[in-house]
């Protein structure tokens, strides 16, 4: 993969949490390569015993995230914090609010209390979500569309970017919030790769030859290539002065109906295997909300005027590298 501006970030010490997650796990192997400065925050008791990144290269701090001396003991000496750690429910599962406030909201307060305290001059890079906006009442959205989430997730999110742009404002800091669509692509974790749903869909179209839709696939969304999202972050970092205090939207740019995804997705693995997956619709579940139909395409022409980054990996090329990714790791 192809990073750009990697070479900035060579002297900072930077910290990542969710670092072992889908897009933390990308963004650390692309840092590691430049920077001898790398931290990255695990769960207390969580191994790291994997080859997907060189140790040496980084340095483990495991805690709590809920808990303040956690982000104490993380946040010695970091310029940058890259905050990817998240927790969002399954589909088809009751969100647990509680956890959910405990998980997504309170860890930001933390970071930001102690970044008040001790007048760390720390740049925070957080990664949103467009749940943060609910169900748009048309497409493309940007950055003056009125925020109104309809799920536990988004209202959280929500709250940690409010407080993000509260201390920005009240006390100098320098954040931002990146506002991601649906993000897909390879990921230097195997494991953390079908946790995405487009991946998911790539994945059994190209190891198990069918694809399940529930319904008829209608709904409209924008897919966003993984490395276009860590190239935003690192963007974005380089321009902490120019996006302070503001969140943008990130995806492709482009809407695609699910069913035409999947057919695309058919279709390029049966170019490279010879033999075209079975696309399956069934029913979809009862009780399906407003915002499980809506659509959604980022407009992110405001984050291009500020930084110059543009999506480079348009969808038909993101799915035969992540076929390729699938087919060379089965």
């Amino acid at each position: 993969m192809t990073y750009e501006s990697l070479d900035f970030y060579k002297s900072k010490k930077i910290l990542i949490t969710g670092g072992t997650g889908y897009l933390g796990s990308v963004l650390a192997c692309a840092l590691s390569s430049v920077s001898s400065k790398l931290v990255l925050l695990l769960r207390e008791g969580q191994s790291f015993d994997e080859n997907w990144i060189s140790k040496p290269r980084i340095s483990l701090v495991r805690g709590d995230i809920r808990i303040r001396d956690t982000w104490e003991r993380a946040l010695d000496g970091v310029e940058y914090v890259f905050h990817f750690a998240s927790l969002e429910s399954r589909y088809g599962v009751s969100p647990e609010p509680v956890i959910d406030l405990e998980t997504n909201v309170l860890p930001m307060l933390h970071l930001l209390e102690i970044c008040k305290d001790s007048e760390l001059k720390v740049k925070i890079l957080f990664s949103g979500s467009e749940n943060e906006v609910g169900v748009a009442p048309r497409v493309p959205v940007n950055e003056t569309f009125q925020d109104n989430p309809v799920t536990i997730f988004g209202i959280h999110k929500l709250m940690a970017e409010k407080y993000l742009q509260y201390y920005s404002r009240e006390f100098g800091m320098q954040t931002v919030t990146l506002r991601l669509s649906n993000v897909y692509g390879p990921t230097s974790r195997r494991d953390r790769a079908v946790q995405v749903v487009l991946n998911k869909i790539i994945y059994n179209a190209s190891l198990k030859g069918k694809i399940t839709i529930f319904g008829d696939g209608t709904f409209i969304r924008d897919y966003v290539f993984v490395e276009d999202v860590i190239n935003s972050f690192l963007t974005a970092g380089i321009n902490m002065d120019t996006v302070n205090t503001k969140h943008y939207y990130i995806g492709n740019g482009i809407g695609h109906r699910l069913v035409d995804a999947v057919n695309l997705i058919a279709d390029r693995v049966a170019l490279k295997k010879g033999q075209r997956p079975i696309i399956e619709y069934i029913p979809p579940p009862l009780g399906l909300s407003a915002f499980d139909k809506r659509n959604f395409v980022s407009d992110t022409a405001r984050f291009h005027m500020d930084t110059g980054w543009s999506p480079n990996v348009p969808l038909e090329e993101g799915v035969d590298r992540t076929i390729n990714y699938f087919i060379k790791n089965s």
